[in-house]
């Protein structure tokens, strides 16, 4: 739900990050953060004093919120704009204020809006409009299914105990491997990998070795080996991982990739790094023909 609740292209959304084996620099913790619609609850908004019009979780800033609430009265400014004030289900002491904006040359000619009483989902920007801190919608739905509200609760949860605790940093660092959850290595390779020795550290390269076992350990150790990359995918994002410090924050072009593998077709290049930007496990830069990793 968290990822499909409303279209990417909206909030850019751009995959979820992929974690390497040093710190994310800060510019790249921006851009992940930036692009991630977080799931929150309108009483953790409430509670939390904005900094740069972000709700701040760990190191991470987060400008584009996703909030489920109850619609407790709606205000339309003019034919252009609806105010809704979304009451915590919760907890019904605690209110926020969602707008949504249409634009003059908008293909819809009315808006749409929810009466009072209504189960609501918006998703958006978090500005601060006179001196309190409001929700500028992208899109807005009502939530009939209750399962939905309940996954929400649970995402919105796991979101702040996730970057909270700077999971990713940790990830990053190779700190917690987080053996048998949802988002770490499966168990029973995590067991393999320990032996009979449940005090030895399992590793990451030694649960997911590379298809070609004649790569050196340099590659054996590299972000496509962990990640599970194969073929030309695996190719770049090495390219990428070892280059890092010569193509800055600009990145490479699909051609300069291209030229680097000596790869006959171009073609196939960009297809996998769209791939790899799905995944999130590249980024585009200063346009959309230049490509960096995530790290």
């Amino acid at each position: 739900m968290w990822n499909e609740s409303f279209s990417g292209a909206d909030a850019g959304w751009g995959g979820d990050a992929s974690f390497a084996t040093q710190a994310p620099k800060d510019s790249e913790m921006r851009k992940v953060s930036d692009r991630l619609p977080i799931p929150v609850t309108i009483q953790d908004l409430r509670g939390f004093t904005p900094n740069d019009e972000k709700y701040t979780l760990g190191d991470y800033g987060f400008g584009t919120a996703l909030i489920i609430g109850r619609v407790e009265r709606l205000e339309t400014g003019n034919e252009h704009s609806i105010s809704y004030d979304l009451i915590d289900i919760e907890d019904e002491q605690t209110c926020f204020k969602v707008v949504m904006y249409t634009g003059l040359n908008d293909s819809r000619k009315d808006l749409q809006s929810f009466v009072e009483g209504t189960r609501m989902m918006a998703l958006g920007k978090l500005r601060s409009l006179s001196d309190e801190f409001s929700l500028i919608a992208y899109d807005i739905k009502e939530i009939t299914d209750d399962k939905e509200y309940e996954a929400y609760l649970l995402e919105a949860k796991l979101a702040k105990l996730f970057f909270a605790k700077n999971v990713p940093n940790k990830l990053a660092l190779r700190e917690i491997l987080l053996e048998g959850t949802c988002i770490g290595v499966p168990a029973n390779a995590a067991q393999r990998a320990i032996g009979q020795n449940s005090h030895t550290k399992a590793e990451p390269n030694r649960l997911y070795p590379n298809a070609n076992q004649q790569q050196n350990d340099s590659d054996k150790n590299s972000i496509a080996a962990a990640n599970g990359l194969q073929g030309q995918k695996a190719s770049i994002v090495r390219l990428l991982e070892a280059e890092q410090g010569s193509y800055g924050e600009h990145g490479f072009t699909v051609e300069e990739i291209r030229q680097k593998l000596r790869a006959p077709n171009v073609d196939s290049i960009r297809a996998d790094l769209e791939f790899l930007a799905t995944e999130g496990h590249v980024y585009t830069t200063i346009s959309d023909d230049h490509f960096a990793l995530i790290t």
